[in-house]
């Protein structure tokens, strides 16, 4: 299947995401009351951070989605995507008395995918599992083989702002924003997957 195929993948999800922080950057707008303007202004900090994992995530999938089409081996590939393809090598390992035969027998299986098609990788390993925060972006990244360059300025944002409201919003802290706020948190949302989808274009011409 053709590269072009997965380039507008990542725009259609990303699209359809910017357009619904813009709904509700309007709803706030037009809220009435302080009761509504809080529930909103709760919704956006859930809904930013929601769009930004959620198109992250899908950015994961589309990517292995693509390397699957090309019926690459693990060996093509950088020796760190093994890390998804022992995964049941690992946990029959961690299931086992540590000894020299089952050090042995890992060992083996981790030699023995090199020449395996790439298929059935642990998709977890590189998903955002629920707190897609500076730290987890940084280990994706080395992995997949990307530059993390164009997100250092939004580092302590991303995690004082994006990720820790996300988490306010959960353990039941309320808090209004104002319109400035609302424009600026959801632009940021949306800045972030914009430069998501540029990782992943470059991830996408790397194979």
């Amino acid at each position: 299947m053709p590269r072009l195929t997965y380039l507008k993948r990542l725009d259609s999800d990303r699209i359809w995401r910017v357009r619904e922080l813009s709904d509700l950057r309007l709803q706030f707008e037009n809220s009435v009351g302080e009761r509504e303007r809080n529930v909103t202004s709760r919704s956006i900090v859930v809904m930013c951070y929601a769009h930004w994992e959620g198109y992250f995530a899908n950015c994961v999938h589309i990517f292995l989605d693509y390397l699957e089409a090309l019926n690459l081996t693990y060996g093509a590939l950088p020796m760190d995507f093994f890390l998804g393809a022992c995964s049941p090598a690992f946990n029959q390992y961690r299931d086992k008395v540590d000894n020299s035969k089952s050090r042995l027998a890992l060992i083996h299986a981790i030699n023995a995918v090199n020449k395996t098609p790439f298929k059935g990788f642990d998709r977890k390993v590189l998903l955002p599992r629920s707190n897609l925060n500076f730290e987890r972006l940084e280990f994706i990244f080395s992995m997949v083989g990307l530059s993390l360059a164009p997100f250092q300025p939004y580092r302590i944002k991303l995690d004082k702002e994006l990720v820790a409201w996300r988490h306010q919003v959960a353990h039941g802290q309320m808090f209004t924003l104002d319109i400035a706020r609302v424009i600026s948190h959801t632009k940021f949302s949306e800045e972030l997957m914009f430069s998501v989808r540029e990782a992943f274009e470059d991830a996408l011409h790397m194979y």
